[in-house]
């Protein structure tokens, strides 16, 4: 895996990649924080605009064959920033909150446990 910046996991954006980067989170090997892979994970769903502009495209894409691993992993780079941001208001209030003190949170590791899994259940 490539990290540049501080704030930058710089891989393409495929399902095999997210993959990978929930494994590392999984196996603790990730030299990247939780907010890097959200941020990475934000920039996944906007690669994936087809599906974030088309909710019923997303939907057939989880059932055609051809699209489902594709269709299955813009869902769940999705949750993973969803889950991110609900995660962190919790953790942080309003006066803690700065970008110094969210780079430090992390998840529960079971929730990058469930994505991986969810990735590979067909």
């Amino acid at each position: 895996m490539t990290i540049t910046k501080p704030n930058q996991i710089v891989l393409p954006f495929t399902p095999e990649h997210l993959k990978i980067l929930l494994h590392e989170v999984c196996d603790d090997q990730n030299e990247f924080t939780h907010q890097q892979l959200v941020y990475w994970c934000e920039k996944y769903a906007l690669y994936s605009q087809e599906y974030m502009l088309d909710e019923k495209k997303w939907q057939q894409g989880l059932l055609d064959e051809s699209e489902k691993e594709e269709a299955k992993a813009f869902g769940i780079a999705e949750d993973i920033t969803r889950q991110w941001y609900a995660y962190m208001m919790k953790q942080c209030s309003s006066k803690e909150f700065n970008v110094e003190s969210v780079s430090y949170l992390e998840m529960p590791k079971g929730l990058f446990v469930k994505w991986l899994n969810d990735l590979y259940i067909s």
